[in-house]
């Protein structure tokens, strides 16, 4: 199993690809979750509200973390091409 420069390429533009994705899919679900939250907060359920803030948060971190790398990623292939 040799490293391949062309197929190592195409792995990391498909993982972005499916990165950027993963982004649209959650940032929809995210403006759901939000609604949800403000319901239950009107309902007064305080303690659902709470446990769906801290997994959107936690989300919300995950996806930062996604653009941080594909940051990387993309100003280290720039400067590749430079």
């Amino acid at each position: 199993a040799r490293w391949h420069a062309t197929r190592t390429k195409i792995q990391l533009k498909l993982a972005i690809q499916r990165s950027r994705m993963l982004q649209e899919k959650k940032a929809a679900l995210h403006k759901k979750v939000r609604l949800e939250i403000a319901e239950l907060v009107e309902r007064q359920k305080l303690e659902s509200a709470r446990v769906k803030t801290e997994s959107l948060i936690m989300d919300d971190i995950h996806l930062e973390l996604l653009e941080l790398l594909l940051l990387l990623y993309t100003s280290d292939a720039a400067d590749d091409m430079q």
